[in-house]
């Protein structure tokens, strides 16, 4: 029944965070609400570790294990994938954002498998110790993140396309038209008769051939 009380509320706590997240990261702003939430959840793990080294209550715990996961879902759970697909240039997102879950996933799956390793070598408070150091690295990490807050995600994409040097001059899509329907500096160029409706392109110039194919003389 215990297990199923700090479970329960470990869930609670990651929905609220989410909820909170929401309405927190117009207002407050994205590197602001990554730091801060950071901060605590690094505080919190050694916290944590604090526990098992001075054998507090099972209580203190797994409140703190609730918190954690509380400023977790506040900020670097939901925000990441935010500022990575805000700050990347357009033709580089999709790369990039790919290589980010690849890494969290990365990161989630060495820690999970190496955990008890690192326990019987080093103990549960240094590992947790260990795991707040990081923590507070990554923290200092996203205090350079750019903030969009305020602005639209095609203003984002100009300032990321004017960071790696492709203005507008040259379209979201790296490149631009040549003035006859080709495109220049692109490795792949989509197809334009996919994207048009039919009759929505110009009207037609009248021909002055003849329709019923006679040389037009009328006797």
């Amino acid at each position: 029944e215990t297990v199923f009380l700090i479970s329960l509320g470990v869930g609670a706590c990651k929905l609220v965070g989410e909820l909170v997240a929401a309405a927190l990261v117009e207002t407050v702003g994205r590197r602001s609400t990554l730091v801060g939430s950071n901060l605590l959840v690094s505080v919190l793990v050694f916290s944590i570790g604090l526990k098992f080294l001075w054998d507090w209550p099972t209580a203190i715990g797994a409140t703190s294990l609730c918190l954690v996961m509380l400023f977790f879902s506040l900020g670097p759970g939901p925000l990441t994938f935010v500022v990575v697909n805000e700050i990347v240039p357009l033709h580089l997102r999709a790369k990039l954002v790919a290589l980010s879950v690849f890494f969290n996933r990365l990161g989630s799956g060495t820690i999970a498998l190496t955990f008890l390793s690192l326990k019987e070598a080093v103990g549960t408070f240094a590992s947790f110790s260990l795991y707040a150091v990081l923590g507070l690295l990554v923290t200092l990490l996203y205090a350079t993140v750019p903030d969009m807050r305020g602005r639209s995600l095609e203003d984002a994409d100009a300032a990321a396309d004017a960071a790696d040097g492709h203005g507008h001059a040259h379209g979201h899509g790296h490149g631009h038209s040549d003035g006859h329907g080709g495109c220049e500096g692109v490795s792949e160029c989509p197809d334009r008769s996919l994207l048009s409706l039919p009759g929505s392109g110009p009207p037609a110039e009248p021909s002055d051939a003849p329709v019923d194919g006679t040389d037009g003389a009328r006797g």
